[in-house]
């Protein structure tokens, strides 16, 4: 980190970083001594000397006090903590008491599990702050029909109190009804959705349109409420008959519970400011800040398809990666793979920081440590972080995020990336 300096008129007075938010002079000052004289009795009972001095000092506390206009707001501080309860979006503390929205804007790690979740807070009360969901619960989902050949292919997802790990004991099955009425009829019975597709008025079989099912599940009182279908769809006929198919990948969010550790950022180190008075005072340096970085997508990427997201820091910025998560839904589907990479762009040949990947049916999710299923390249973890910790990238040179979706299916889950960076302003 660059030295800090007062420059009072003309003169630089280096400055020593204390470690608990204040500084103090270097131990040989002869640049102030020269300014301002020795401190002795003469100086303290000569009016004009003691005028300047004054003036001098309490430009300089003003500063490295951090309170007033033009002051110099304190080092880095940090609250910790542990939670006696929590939800996904909120942690309860009951040795604290915050004011009412006092750590709005400020960025928390929560660590659960060994993994460390950073997000913005949104909100403070009492003995509790809220956040965006540390981890939203997937939904579980099974894919009918293949997509290929005229054959239409749908995504059915369980939804409300089947969200979560809860949607995996389900399945679906499309049969053939023996009733010469001319509907199809959706129905739950257990834990299996059946889908009854029955015969026309003559007695004949009838198809069942891909396009069909959304409104068939949506306008069906006692299963709209449990399940879904993708508004994105292969269009074609679903197959009927065959082995009931089973609603997978459906997980749990994260939740904080009593015993979880957090921190804080409350304060952020500002080193350019200047104080008007008797003797113009500046402190030189950085300009450092913590950012988080929403750069999430949630456009639909088609088989073999991929998308590019480009982080672009303001000009005369500079962002450095200090923490990095994602989640991405398994696209599904019944081959092939999606993964992440970040790269750096260049005209020659783009530098390439590091690849997450796993198969179609797995979700993607990294949160400084590799997600179950997940693998990465550099494929030593600790290698990988280090490589992707050391990445700092500019206006002229952004950050990109590239998805490939290389499964057989489209790919409609919204990508969750975040990145949490040390924003760098040289003054």
């Amino acid at each position: 980190m660059a030295d800090d300096y007062l420059n009072i008129g003309g003169n630089k007075i280096k400055l020593v970083d204390l470690g608990d938010g204040s500084y103090g002079f270097a131990a040989d000052c002869p640049d102030l001594e020269t300014l301002t004289g020795a401190l002795n009795a003469a100086a303290v009972t000569d009016p004009t000397a003691s005028a300047s001095v004054t003036a001098l000092l309490k430009g300089i506390i003003k500063q490295l006090q951090g309170g007033g206009a033009g002051s110099l707001p304190a080092e880095v501080s940090t609250i910790r903590g542990t939670a006696t309860d929590g939800t996904e979006t909120m942690v309860i503390d009951s040795t604290k008491d915050f004011e009412a929205d006092v750590l709005i804007g400020k960025v928390v790690k929560i660590t659960i599990d060994g993994v460390d979740y950073f997000r913005r807070i949104t909100g403070s009360v009492a003995n509790s702050f809220i956040f965006p969901a540390i981890l939203d619960p997937v939904a579980a989902s099974a894919v009918i029909g293949s997509g290929q050949d005229a054959e239409g292919q749908v995504t059915i997802r369980c939804q409300g109190d089947l969200d979560g790990e809860a949607g995996n004991a389900y399945s679906v099955e499309i049969v053939q009804g023996v009733d010469t009425t001319g509907d199809t009829i959706a129905s739950l019975e257990g834990t299996v959705l059946t889908i009854t597709v029955n015969l026309d008025g003559l007695g004949d079989p009838r198809l069942l349109a891909a396009g069909d099912m959304q409104n068939l599940i949506a306008n069906t009182v006692g299963v709209s409420d449990k399940f879904i279908v993708d508004a994105v769809f292969v269009a074609g006929n679903i197959p009927i008959g065959g082995a009931a198919i089973p609603f997978t990948l459906g997980a749990d969010g994260i939740s904080v519970v009593a015993g979880t550790q957090y921190e804080i950022a409350v304060a952020e180190k500002n080193v350019t400011t200047t104080v008007t008075g008797s003797q113009p005072v500046e402190v030189t340096g950085r300009n450092i800040a913590v950012s988080v970085i929403d750069a999430s997508s949630d456009a639909a990427i088609a088989a073999g398809s991929s998308e590019t997201i480009t982080v672009t820091p303001p000009t005369g910025k500079k962002y450095k990666i200090i923490g990095f998560s994602a989640s991405v839904t398994a696209p599904g589907g019944t081959t092939g793979t999606h993964y992440i990479a970040m790269f750096i762009p260049h005209t020659t040949l783009d530098v390439s920081i590091g690849i997450i990947t796993t198969t179609y049916s797995s979700n993607l999710i990294f949160s400084n440590q590799a997600g179950t299923g997940v693998t990465s390249s550099p494929s030593d973890l600790a290698d990988f972080l280090t490589k992707l910790f050391a990445v700092s990238f500019d206006n002229d040179t952004p950050l990109k995020i590239y998805y490939k979706n290389s499964s057989d299916v489209t790919q409609t889950n919204k990508r969750k990336i975040v990145l949490l960076v040390e924003e760098e302003g040289v003054v």
